[in-house]
């Protein structure tokens, strides 16, 4: 008899619409199914299912996958009056806890999971609730974090509460991505025993960066030459990734080098605010915001790029500078976080500090002036990427088979 789970998130399996964004939520439910389990997934997400409502059918791309909607309130909202912002939040954390709570609760009775488990600050405490009052283990999963690990009580209770809780909470596994926020930190700071917690890096999928098809032409798509170069930089557009960053180095990059092309790729809240800020500082006509795109097709953008950029404020160890690595890439990464543990500077990359703008327009210059250099960085970096990096079902084996041993009887 197969095992069974229940999975809650307010995230959709994509978050920028089908097959584009962040893998790791898709990967986490493919990597159940491919073990064998049978998959309930407990949404709030607008991509989740092309059919809302319980029972929808099993999704082609993972069989016995069953997606089912609940009520459910914007994650992410964009207002000028942040405290409006904040309040929304909270709110939206509430809605989705109870509503995937009581939705649990009418699932639970006929489908009988093995396993509860709670993805992100808003799935966990519906998990953890559905869970023991069945009796059923409970697991969190936490694409990162956003929390200092110098955070005042304060600012846990009432800045961070929602992840102060889910972390808190004794589930009886805590899985944490070693992403670079230094997660790990947080959890022993909150209490949190090492004993019943991992810490693990995303998986990567490294064959399909490696190997790239030549089914697309990105310079063709946007009318970059073939001697141009392009600087990359792939994420969610929200603000602490920063894109400002790369569009005010690039004045200095034009000044020393015209045809270069900064492509952005990804969707969000800031886009808008980004794109005027290229047309403030005249540099509209070399920063190209991409939007979505499928991830089939993404190789094909990291290919052509000369440089990869990652400037969030609070890591730069995401999947996209991952794959961007595996491809063999010269990366420049800010350096915040753990990110110098995958970014070692001078080696495997470059690292500019947070508030060094001007070194940032520097090392750009310095490595499009330079070619030997980027290649024996992307080399470097490709190789510590394969000694490093785990493939998406590398990943998803270690986690089945830890929870198969520790929590459910196979």
């Amino acid at each position: 008899m197969n095992k069974k789970i229940l999975i809650f998130s307010a995230l959709g399996r994509w978050g920028m619409g089908k097959g584009k964004g962040a893998p790791s939520l898709h990967a986490t439910l493919k990597g159940y199914s491919d073990a064998g389990w049978e998959v309930v997934f407990i949404t709030g997400g607008e991509n989740a299912s092309e059919t809302a409502g319980s029972g929808s059918p099993p999704t082609a791309e993972i069989p016995g996958l069953k997606v089912v909607r609940t009520v459910s309130w914007p994650l992410y909202f964009s207002c000028a009056n942040r405290y409006l912002s904040f309040l929304a939040s909270k709110i939206g954390w509430l809605v989705f806890i109870l509503s995937s709570f009581i939705m649990g609760v009418i699932i639970v009775r006929r489908f009988k999971p093995d396993l509860c488990y709670g993805y992100e600050v808003h799935g966990v405490p519906a998990a953890y609730l559905v869970a023991r009052l069945f009796g059923v283990p409970c697991v969190s999963r936490f694409q990162g974090t956003v929390v200092p690990p110098e955070a005042s009580l304060f600012r846990l209770l009432v800045v961070y509460s929602e992840h102060f809780l889910a972390c808190k909470l004794p589930i009886d596994l805590v899985i944490m991505a070693d992403d670079g926020t230094q997660g790990d930190q947080v959890l022993k700071n909150l209490g949190v025993s090492a004993d019943r917690t991992v810490f693990w890096m995303n998986g990567v999928e490294k064959d399909r960066f490696r190997a790239v098809s030549g089914t697309m032409n990105v310079r063709e798509m946007y009318n970059i030459p073939e001697d141009a170069h392009i600087l990359l930089t792939m994420c969610r557009l929200a603000g602490w990734k920063r894109i400002d960053r790369g569009i005010r180095a690039m004045p200095a990059v034009l000044e020393r080098f015209p045809d270069t092309y900064y492509l952005v790729v990804g969707d969000g809240a800031m886009r808008s605010s980004w794109e005027t800020l290229a047309e403030e500082l005249e540099v509209d006509h070399r920063v190209i915001f991409a939007g979505a795109v499928k991830r089939e097709n993404l190789p094909g953008y990291v290919a052509e790029t000369d440089i990869f950029m990652s400037l969030n404020d609070l890591s730069n160890v995401g999947n996209p500078l991952l794959e961007a690595m595996s491809a063999g890439k010269c990366v420049v990464a800010v350096d915040v976080g753990d990110t110098d543990k995958v970014v070692q500077d001078g080696a495997t990359g470059v690292l500019v500090k947070p508030k060094e703008q001007e070194m940032l327009s520097e090392t750009i210059i310095e490595l499009l002036k330079y070619k030997k250099k980027r290649q024996a960085l992307g080399r470097a970096a490709a190789t510590f990427a394969s000694v490093h990096f785990r493939t998406w079902p590398e990943r998803m084996q270690d986690e089945v088979e830890t929870i198969e041993s520790q929590l459910v009887s196979v």
